[in-house]
């Protein structure tokens, strides 16, 4: 199950955001767009995402993750094969937002985490760390793929070929390896010999409503909005900040390669500290990874401190998908895991454009990143703080009696 929330995960995220700007040069000249118009690609394909992630949670909830997956694989595949077509800018970014947009988040993670806090307790955050890894393998075995195919076959002939592999990969990988629960198959969660204390009953129409009520909801979404947020601002202003630095872009490039494996470690890392200390302390740790690399980012013009406050950055990144998990299963449990995890992820729409224009509002104003970057330390400090008083009593759910959630 684990394997196949990993691979479903490489084929949705590798051949949509992480492609995007191996494209981004040609669409552009195809197009006659502008720069400013593509750099939307990503933010645009993350927000037709969060649109309908809750729509998504529910529908996993309620029933079939293997149909909502399958649609979401044919969704991508038509989407971009439609973009391999488009005469016209608008018609490529319909097709894109519309189409692959709302594709890539129905095959993607949000299945894939629900599936597998279907089938783990113990290990529920570990396991969900592991196959977040996915995006990670995806995003560096796509790329020199789809630069290749380019070579070959022109940038339209290669995103046909990327639509037509979203099909012939995702398809079997769900078919074959996807089950709701262990429930299905005679089994229970963490291959145990008897089932955990079941969910309390949950209607579809009082669940969204009783989430959305409940108070420890709010801070846990602003915390991870807040986390998603400067996610994004890290990966958006790495390059200019590096440059203004006097650090060459050749070092400042390989540094995203190098970034992008502190965050696969990271995952793995604060899915193990969930899982043994709770997700409230293992976000502390995180925070204060994340405020010590980034005090390095600003602080350091030396290549070599700044590389090790990249990566000390992404590691600590690395902490937002198994804490949020260990968050929503400690409040919602089993039969309100994908509702919950698709409202936060619609929330997390107001840090993802946020954090990283208001950084590049204030370089505008200054002149360089020493002022923005500074008070971005604030808002790291954040995620943390929203949390530290809230009480997170243990819900009605799977947990085993030795857990302790509420730490």
């Amino acid at each position: 199950m684990v394997a196949a929330a990993f691979g479903v995960q490489a084929v949705a995220i590798g051949l949509s955001m992480t492609a995007f700007p191996v494209f981004l040069d040609s669409i552009e000249n195809d197009f006659g767009a502008t720069r400013t118009q593509m750099s939307f690609g990503v933010p645009l394909i993350v927000a037709s995402g969060a649109f309908v992630s809750p729509w998504i949670g529910r529908s996993v909830d309620r029933g079939s993750p293997r149909r909502v997956m399958i649609c979401g694989a044919f969704l991508m595949m038509f989407g971009l094969v439609g973009l391999s077509s488009a005469t016209s800018l608008i018609a490529a970014t319909a097709a894109w937002v519309c189409l692959v947009g709302t594709g890539q988040a129905m095959l993607g993670p949000l299945p894939s985490m629900t599936v597998i806090a279907n089938w783990f307790v113990k290990r529920r955050a570990t396991m969900i760390a592991v196959a977040a890894m996915g995006t990670t393998f995806g995003g560096g075995v796509v790329p020199p793929i789809a630069e290749w195919l380019i070579r070959v076959a022109g940038w339209r002939g290669a995103v046909f070929w990327m639509g037509m592999a979203t099909v012939s990969l995702g398809v079997p990988i769900v078919w074959f390896g996807i089950r709701k629960s262990p429930e299905e198959i005679g089994a229970f969660p963490d291959g145990a010999a008897e089932p955990p204390p079941l969910d309390p009953v949950v209607s579809d129409e009082s669940a969204t409503r009783d989430i959305l009520g409940d108070y420890r909801f709010w801070p846990v979404a602003g915390s991870f909005a807040l986390l998603l947020g400067l996610g994004v601002a890290f990966l958006t202003h790495l390059l200019p900040l590096s440059e203004e630095k006097g650090i060459p872009r050749e070092v400042a490039v390989g540094l995203l390669s190098v970034a992008a494996l502190g965050s696969a470690l990271g995952k793995l890392t604060f899915g193990a500290l969930t899982d043994r200390l709770g997700p409230r302390r293992a976000l502390f740790i995180g925070v204060a990874v994340q405020m010590f690399s980034w005090g390095g980012l600003i602080a350091s013009s030396e290549p070599v401190f700044f590389g090790v406050s990249t990566v000390g950055f992404a590691f600590g990144m690395g902490c937002t998908v198994p804490i949020q998990a260990g968050f929503v299963a400690m409040l919602f449990g089993r039969a309100r895991f994908g509702r919950a995890t698709g409202l936060l992820g619609l929330f997390s729409l107001v840090g993802v454009f946020g954090l990283g224009p208001l950084i590049g509002w204030g370089y505008d104003e200054t002149g360089n990143y020493v002022l923005p970057m500074s008070l971005a330390l604030v808002a790291i400090a954040l995620p943390a703080l929203l949390v530290a008083f809230v009480r997170f009593e243990p819900a009605l759910v799977d947990e085993h009696a030795e857990s302790s959630p509420a730490r």
